[in-house]
């Protein structure tokens, strides 16, 4: 399945190319990424749970595009904890979160991307900024990604006017969220 680019338009998500409202329809899934990762994760622990959701949504009547808020990192009290070393190869590049997120649109899912606990992981303003960018060169031309630089960044020591996601350009403009 392919997904059209969201693109923001004055206060409304549209969209690209046809300007259609594009409604936001979410669920919380910050765990996925982190079961991606495990061992036969997308077969076992991805695909069915994908396959579940969808078919919720159907039979309540909907079948447009959902949403799947994701954590990329999160500290060990958290249940859905990821080190965001954990899919950063050592050249900085990050195939495993571009294949999870193409493997998301392929089934018609966008993936809204944020972070918690950054305090827990980076010591510096640009640290933080380091990884938000391996993280957008990674996802740069694909269609179905919004992108939130921290949750809650007010407590995770981010300050969102300092650290801010690269500008992916005008054919695919980055969508970011508030923390």
């Amino acid at each position: 399945m392919t997904l059209p680019g969201i693109r923001a338009s004055g206060r409304y998500l549209v969209e690209a190319g046809t300007n259609k409202t594009f409604h936001y329809v979410g669920i919380d899934a910050f765990a996925l990424f982190k079961r991606w990762l495990m061992q036969n994760g997308p077969a076992a622990l991805v695909e069915p749970w994908l396959a579940e959701v969808r078919g919720l949504a159907t039979a309540g009547g909907y079948d447009g595009p959902i949403v799947l808020r994701v954590f990329r990192h999160a500290a060990p009290w958290n249940a859905f904890h990821l080190l965001p070393t954990a899919y950063r190869l050592s050249d900085g590049t990050m195939p495993a979160l571009r294949a999870f997120v193409e493997f998301c649109g392929e089934r018609g899912f966008y993936v809204d991307l944020t972070s918690g606990d950054a305090q827990e992981f980076f010591t510096s303003q640009s640290a933080i900024q380091q990884h938000v960018n391996e993280c957008c060169a990674a996802l740069v031309d694909l269609p179905n990604i919004f992108f939130q630089t921290c949750n809650e960044p007010f407590k995770n020591g981010i300050d969102v006017t300092v650290v801010k996601p690269p500008q992916w350009g005008s054919l695919n403009p980055l969508l970011r969220d508030s923390g």
